[in-house]
């Protein structure tokens, strides 16, 4: 019975060093690192187009939209400029979504033309024959180490969509395991529908809501005073 709480005793005692030993080690630095290479490599994985608020030096750009992103910069599209027209920032945002790679092959020198009489090349934004903004007002990179946040930007879903969304999620949420609950309470048909009517509305209102109103999330957050490669 002694051996054995001896053993206990050292194997916790063992146990206990461990963490300690940890924070003396080399790799302890490399380890505290992992969580940023982590988070910056959600960056390199949005989707094509996602709508960001970037906060680069204490300034915070909203309404960019991700174009691209490798092991040292992010290049996002701005399309805030009050010279655009409304024909070009839908062109663009749609290109942002469809073809990123547009944007960065005008900057070595392509030349694209699109819909709506909108042209790109390195030499600007294009309707017609008249310039709208230069390639660089439009296309913004951004070297990692100035990036302190990253966040995608609130989303408001089309109503209509949610709409849907909400009345067959519901039922599937809410309806079926209302009307279960339902008939195993009142055994029987009225309670069931009544658990299933019930159900479906609460999963419809959730399932609407959730669709609807997409909060900020954060994608990256560089601490103060935090090295980056």
């Amino acid at each position: 019975m002694r051996s054995a709480v001896s053993l206990a005793l050292i194997t916790s005692l063992i146990g206990s060093a461990v963490p300690v030993a940890a924070r003396h080690s080399p790799f302890a630095t490399a380890q505290q690192d992992e969580p940023v290479d982590s988070e910056w490599s959600r960056v390199r994985k949005l989707a094509p187009g996602t709508e960001l608020i970037v906060i680069v030096k204490g300034a915070q750009l909203a309404n960019r939209y991700f174009v691209a992103g490798d092991e040292s910069d992010l290049t996002v599209l701005n399309v805030d400029d009050p010279a655009l027209t409304s024909a070009a920032r839908d062109v663009l945002r749609d290109l942002a979504s469809t073809h990123p790679e547009y944007f960065l092959a005008a900057q070595k020198g392509g030349r694209f033309e699109f819909e709506k009489n909108v042209r790109m090349g390195p030499d600007g934004v294009f309707v017609a024959d008249r310039k709208v903004a230069d390639l660089a007002q439009v296309v913004e990179r951004y070297g990692r180490s100035d990036i302190t946040e990253i966040k995608t930007a609130t989303i408001e879903s089309n109503p209509v969509g949610c709409a849907f969304a909400g009345y067959y999620g519901g039922g599937l949420i809410g309806g079926i395991p209302g009307a279960v609950i339902g008939g195993a309470v009142g055994r029987d048909t009225g309670p069931a529908l009544l658990g299933m009517v019930v159900g479906w509305s609460i999963g419809a209102v959730y399932v609407y809501r959730k669709c609807r109103h997409k909060p900020e999330k954060e994608i990256y957050y560089a601490p103060s005073g935090s090295t980056t490669p």
